[in-house]
Formats: C-alpha cells, sequence, structure tokens
C-alpha cells in the first residue's frame, strides 16, 4: 500500500482489557457515520499472491495524498517551521485532517485515506473525546489503520480496538471496527506511530477547529 519512513517512530505496547465489545465501538461512532464509511471505494485491490489491482481513480489518490501533505507544509512553512523537522507531513496531525477531508468528498483512496477519514469522524465524535486516537502502521504489510485506546472504568484497564475502513471495504465485510486480537495487520508485524491525537475535550476542540479550516479550503 503506502509506504513511509520506519525509523525513529514508538512501537506500540500489548494492552488489552475484556469490558467493551465491537458492537460498543459502532454503536459510539453511529449508523450515520458507518453508511458514510460503506460508501468509500478502494483504489488499490489485493490480488491472490500478491501485488494489487489499481483502479482508475488510484492516480488522483497519489494526488490527493500531494494536496493533504502541500496544505500543512505551507502551514507550518507560514510560521518559520520545516516539515521535514517533524519526520516528514505524516508525522503532522493536520496531514491527516486535511487527507480525510478530502477523502470524505471524493469517496475514494487506499488505506492512509481511509485512516485519515477515521480520524476526521472520530475526533469531529464527542463520544471519543477521552478516547487516545491513533493514526498507526504495520511494516510487516505496509499498511495504515486507526487505533483506540478506550480506558475501562469498571476495570481500571485501557482496552485497544482497530479502525480499518479500508479493510472493511476491501472484502466488503464492511466491519470496520476489530479487536486488537482479531484484527491481521495489528497481531504480526512491528506497529510504527505517526500521529497521536491526545484525548480530551480541550485538545479535541482545537482538533474541530482545523478540521474546520480543512474544510474551508480547496
Amino acid at each position: 500500500m503506502d509506504h513511509w519512513p520506519t525509523n525513529g517512530f514508538n512501537v506500540f505496547v500489548w494492552r488489552c482489557a475484556m469490558g467493551y465489545s465491537v458492537e460498543d465501538v459502532k454503536g459510539w461512532i453511529g449508523e450515520a457515520t458507518l453508511a458514510t464509511w460503506r460508501q468509500m471505494s478502494v483504489t488499490n485491490i489485493p490480488k491472490d499472491g500478491g501485488g494489487y489491482t489499481y483502479t482508475d481513480k488510484d492516480p488522483q489518490s497519489t494526488n490527493t495524498s500531494g494536496s493533504a501533505a502541500s496544505w500543512v507544509t505551507g502551514k507550518l512553512r507560514a510560521v518559520n517551521v520545516d516539515v521535514n523537522d517533524h519526520g516528514g507531513a505524516q508525522k503532522i496531525g493536520g496531514f491527516w485532517v486535511k487527507l480525510g477531508v478530502i477523502t470524505e468528498r471524493t469517496k475514494f483512496g487506499r488505506c492512509l485515506h481511509m485512516s485519515g477519514l477515521a480520524a476526521v469522524h472520530l475526533l469531529n465524535n464527542a463520544n471519543f473525546d477521552n478516547v487516545k486516537i491513533y493514526v498507526v502502521g504495520s511494516t510487516a504489510y505496509d499498511h495504515h489503520f486507526v487505533l483506540l485506546d478506550i480506558f475501562h472504568s469498571t476495570d481500571q484497564k485501557w482496552q485497544r480496538f482497530v479502525v480499518d475502513i479500508w479493510q472493511g471495504r476491501v472484502d466488503n465485510s464492511n466491519n470496520f471496527v476489530y479487536t486488537d486480537a482479531t484484527h491481521l495487520y495489528y497481531r504480526h508485524g512491528n506497529l510504527v506511530t505517526f500521529f497521536d491525537f491526545s484525548s480530551g475535550a480541550n485538545h479535541r476542540q482545537t482538533d474541530r477547529s482545523l478540521i474546520a479550516e480543512a474544510r474551508q479550503v480547496n
């Protein structure tokens, strides 16, 4: 799928607790958002034996990820910050926000784009204000997806779920939400963190302001 640098990223620590279910998480996401995700088209379809079949929209997917990178690079340049000082555009939250906003409009892309879309919708959902949201990747499969760390107050433990719109559309299951134990790309290969959206109402207010800005700019 989409390639990324692997140096300097933190590997996640395995944490799991019993408590919430996949259906709980889907309920918090909401049927309207899940219905939007079901409208998404994947532009790189895995072939038996390896490799991908690319749809005619895949070149546009490359262009949209470039547009998101240019947008966040410009925002940083305006305050005299070089995006490369942060490890590249994918290490900036604004990249994922802009990519998600674009994907929301185009309704197609690769795992990279679907991760941005998931991030935008989760950040805009008050049910996830106190949930840690990460955009991550599997080095073994070159695959992006979103992780949620949810604190279960009864057990006083953290619970982890995967949100993977790309997978849900590629296999036509429309599942989208997985436990960490049932998600293939989570279970195999080291995970690298691209961006960690901090939890809490103040952080989410900032995130939503950025989403609103991204939606106003072409």
